[in-house]
């Protein structure tokens, strides 16, 4: 069975928003093994006929794993841009969660993957919000007891705002 997200986890992704919060964190595991093939999950059974879009996933024998996923932050686009999204950030205990050995593959929207430190993808050439929720995942794990919640980036009247969910 699908192992649920904790519960302040939970309310904060319910925060300005009328989708179920869970289903923020299975886009973002569906979304990993489509463009990675990485498998965050645990071993499991599937029951019943597995969700549109979810097939290829629930044939690996596992169910996703949202127990350990910690809600980092949210961003949306300012509206100039052209690519416009509303994204929600996530971190997992590798060890809960990943699942899968195999190294990552090249996929349609992402190439030349790799494991690196958290030090290392700093260092490559990334969109500024990535860059962002990286230092958030840093403080994390850095000072994992200090009271913070996510940040919310986006663009008001008055520009460039971010508040703390």
């Amino acid at each position: 069975t699908l192992t649920p997200l904790a519960a302040p986890v939970a309310t904060q992704l319910a925060i300005g928003t009328r989708r179920a919060p869970h289903a923020f964190a299975l886009t973002a595991i569906r979304e990993t093994f489509e463009e990675t093939g990485l498998i965050v999950g645990r071993e499991a059974e599937a029951t019943g006929k597995p969700p549109q879009g979810w097939s290829r996933y629930y044939s690996e024998g596992v169910m996703p794993c949202l127990q350990s996923f910690q809600f980092i932050g949210r961003a949306i686009t300012p509206p100039y841009r052209p690519k416009r999204f509303d994204a929600r950030f996530f971190m997992a205990d590798a060890e809960d969660a990943l699942i899968d050995t195999r190294p990552p593959v090249d996929g349609a929207e992402l190439s030349d993957l790799q494991w690196v430190t958290l030090a290392d993808a700093l260092d490559l050439d990334l969109p500024s919000v990535t860059r962002f929720m990286l230092g958030e995942i840093g403080e994390r794990l850095d000072r994992p007891d200090a009271p913070k919640g996510p940040p919310f980036l986006r663009w008001t009247r008055n520009g460039h705002t971010t508040d703390r969910l």
